[in-house]
């Protein structure tokens, strides 16, 4: 004989247990979704800092040395990677400083840069974006010109807790240069850096001596011909710092007083090493080329050949060898450029490599994380319901909590299946199963709903986005709404999909509650197929939320 059904109060009890597990599941997917979406001001500072050196702009920033809690930490790395992206596209910035730091339960980010064009200070709709964003967690925001022609940028958002802000006694982090702090891990193959460096090294090495040798083949004396190799030995020292990374991080006027030792090393041998000495003035006119800004490096350029050129012709040489002399300073000073210019080009793209790498690597988390929201959110919200509405119909109704019972086993099904379609990131849906999922469940949380799909056959994908977006706007009426009714109506015309979800929910006077990721998350994968969504409070109370795709996109 088979075995007699549990009384109805273990079964009750079971069903309890279930429901906190729901619920606990449920709060875990939206946390991890969350957790998936967080941004770090450290990381938005290194990309921020080498994409502003690439681009010519010397840059320093000063962070605080620890993590900051995390809505404070994402608030503030958007801030930064649109305040970096106004300094590139409105500017002609020459400098610009990042400083964020932590004190008296809040922190402050500060960005300035040097390359006003004139613009109203807070202007456009992308600083009023920030704004709001950081009005949203009880933070300001500021954007003024000073009265240095700079621009400021200032947002200041409060940490989450004081156990949360970052102890006070640790020193700053100040980075600047290139390079971020914490580089990326090397691919595999690290050895073009390492090739290009050597190779740099191994053709200056040898383009130096041979016009070393050149430069004193008609013999010096002892004295002179000492004073010549400390001059070559200055002038191969700073020759080989100019055409390294290092370089890239000195200050301005670093770089002059450099320059300018190199220009006495050239010239004063020409005192007693006579004319072939000019032919190492053509690595002080690669040096200016590297480092010397703007026009002005051409000008000094061609100021090296010529007077390499007046120092031949003042030994009373032909005019072929004057020729030469400046030619020849020319060309090197192209080909110290040119191998040194590819050095950079070669480290550039290795570091691009771990930047796609890393790119790649957010992508996937953010599918995930829509995916979680998306798929699990429903699932998830619908067994809780159900999981509730049994533990009340028991022990008095047995019969229906059973049925609810079996229902909320099929979604649990169902939500197994999406966990391997979220994982693998192949996941189709039916438009039609969805639209009798949400009537069930909007049907047992006591909502009256309605349910006409009049559209044919679609593409999966098109059905899988629409099936998203219906599943997503039941689970807002379910969670974020006090609806009594709910209509549901698909329709394909002129080769457009138009999927549309009203609920009496919303309270006069109310807006949908900020911050959410459910809604952009829609809109999207709508906007991914060429399609468009709204959502927003309707006539009499109702919320609606309409997404059209097109039906053969």
């Amino acid at each position: 004989p088979a075995p007699p059904p549990p009384p109805p109060d273990r079964a009750r009890e079971e069903v309890g247990e279930a429901l906190q597990t729901a619920r606990q599941a449920l709060a875990d997917v939206r946390a991890a979704a969350w957790g998936y979406r967080r941004m770090s001001l450290a990381a938005e500072a290194e990309t921020a800092l080498s994409t502003l050196v690439s681009a010519g702009i010397d840059t320093r920033a000063v962070l605080p040395d620890g993590p900051l809690p995390g809505e404070a930490d994402t608030v503030l790395a958007i801030v930064l990677r649109e305040a970096a992206t106004n300094v590139l596209r409105h500017s002609d910035a020459r400098s610009c400083r990042i400083e964020a730091r932590a004190a008296d339960g809040s922190v402050l980010l500060s960005v300035v840069n040097d390359g006003v064009r004139g613009a109203a200070a807070g202007s456009g709709t992308a600083l009023e974006s920030l704004r709001l964003r950081v009005e949203a967690v009880g933070g300001t925001l500021s954007a003024v010109h000073d009265a240095d022609g700079r621009f400021l940028l200032t947002a200041r958002v409060p940490l989450a807790s004081a156990d949360a802000a970052p102890p006070s006694g640790q020193t700053p982090v100040e980075i600047s240069g290139t390079a971020p702090p914490r580089r990326p891990a090397a691919p595999p193959t690290p050895w073009a850096p390492r090739t290009a460096v050597v190779m740099t090294v191994v053709v200056l090495a040898a383009y130096a001596g041979v016009t070393m040798l050149f430069s004193v083949s008609e013999g010096l004396g002892g004295a002179g011909l000492a004073a010549a190799a400390i001059c070559f030995a200055v002038i191969s020292a700073l020759q080989l710092a100019h055409s390294s990374d290092l370089a890239r991080r000195w200050p301005p006027r670093v770089r002059a007083l450099t320059l300018s030792v190199q220009a006495a090393a050239t010239y004063l041998p020409l005192l007693w090493a006579g004319q072939r000495w000019g032919a190492m003035a053509g690595f002080l006119a690669g040096s200016i080329l590297l480092w010397v800004p703007g026009p002005l490096r051409w000008a000094l350029y061609a100021a090296v050949a010529a007077s390499i050129a007046a120092a031949t012709a003042a030994a009373g040489l032909a005019p072929v060898s004057i020729v030469y002399a400046a030619v020849f300073t020319l060309l090197t000073g192209l080909v110290v450029y040119g191998i040194t210019s590819l050095q950079a080009l070669v480290f550039e793209i290795h570091a691009a490599r771990g930047s796609l790498a890393r790119m790649a690597v957010v992508r996937e988390r953010l599918r995930v994380a829509r995916d979680l929201h998306d798929l699990l959110g429903y699932n998830l919200s619908a067994i809780t319901l159900k999981t509730e509405l049994t533990y009340r119909l028991l022990p008095g109704s047995p019969g229906r909590a059973r049925a609810e019972a079996e229902e909320s086993l099929d979604i649990a099904r169902q939500a197994l299946i999406d966990v391997g379609g979220a994982a693998s990131g192949s996941h189709a849906m039916s438009l039609a199963a969805e639209g009798e999922s949400s009537l069930s469940t909007l049907t047992s949380a006591d909502i009256e709903a309605t349910l006409d799909l009049a559209c044919g056959p679609l593409p999966p994908y098109v059905e899988t986005v629409l099936g998203i977006v219906l599943r997503e706007a039941t689970t807002n009426v379910l969670r974020h709404s006090k609806a009594t009714r709910c209509v549901i109506e698909a329709a394909e015309g002129e080769g457009v999909v138009r999927l549309r979800v009203a609920n009496n929910g919303v309270e006069p006077g109310t807006l949908p509650r900020p911050g959410g990721t459910g809604l952009p998350n829609l809109r999207t994968r709508v906007e991914g197929l060429g399609g468009s969504l709204t959502a927003g409070p309707g006539e009499e109370g109702w919320f609606v939320v309409v997404a059209e795709v097109p039906g053969g996109a």
